[in-house]
């Protein structure tokens, strides 16, 4: 069982499949009031979340929390058009998150 659990954090399609559910149920009302346009990172076993201007903003503030989680990332107000993209080769090869985003 403990194995499954550990499965399931690493796994990124039970990730998202969490994280928008929490949203949806738990947080668009409150974010988009507020919030519209920032990013929320979602850490979907504990359900926190970490907000911030910019994708690396919300990641940043995430990870010192839970260096060793990945997260689901939304921008607040806007449908889901983002694809799980994975921010370790994003930094490592110098693509910038934020030129990937205005394309979309």
């Amino acid at each position: 069982m403990v194995n499954s659990s550990i499965n399931n954090l690493l796994n990124p399609e039970i990730i998202a499949e969490k994280g928008e559910k929490i949203y949806q149920e738990k947080l668009k009302d409150i974010l988009e009031k507020g919030h519209k346009g920032e990013f929320v990172a979602i850490e979907v076993e504990s359900e926190r979340y970490f907000l911030g201007r910019t994708p690396e903003e919300a990641l940043g503030i995430a990870k010192k929390e839970f260096s060793d989680r990945i997260f689901h990332l939304i921008r607040i107000g806007y449908s889901g058009i983002y694809e799980i993209i994975d921010f370790t080769k994003v930094k490592k090869d110098g693509v910038d998150i934020n030129e990937i985003l205005k394309r979309l």
